[in-house]
């Protein structure tokens, strides 16, 4: 069975953003992400990644994956509870929702989705 797969490849933010993901994600068991920070500066630097789905294009998000607010570097794994018995359906409109706050903050990071069909 094929595994989904989508990845963010190291890059530095310094102001909140989204990041648009284009794998069609379809019905899926589980999913799984992994955000790795590798520096992270500034006073007070704080950065929440939230993976969200669209159903109605983007007019509307929900929340899929929430990592825990990075303050310094990290690597953080996070499972979607859906190990159900019938499959969950993802929106195949994803992106990353990126809050940084923080004085003059700064962020050197990477994030790594899986998906089980």
């Amino acid at each position: 069975m094929k595994r989904l797969h989508e990845s963010i490849p190291s890059r530095t933010d310094t102001v909140s953003t989204n990041i648009d993901l284009v794998q069609p994600w379809g019905e899926v068991l589980a999913m799984r992400g992994a955000l790795r920070v590798t520096a992270a500066s500034g006073t007070t630097p704080s950065m929440t990644v939230i993976i969200q789905g669209s159903a109605d294009s983007g007019n509307n998000w929900d929340n899929i994956l929430s990592f825990t607010a990075a303050t310094a570097t990290t690597n953080q794994r996070l499972n979607a509870s859906m190990f159900e018995a019938t499959p969950v359906f993802i929106p195949n409109k994803l992106r990353a929702n990126v809050t940084i706050t923080g004085t003059t903050p700064s962020f050197t990071w990477e994030l790594q989705l899986q998906g089980k069909p």
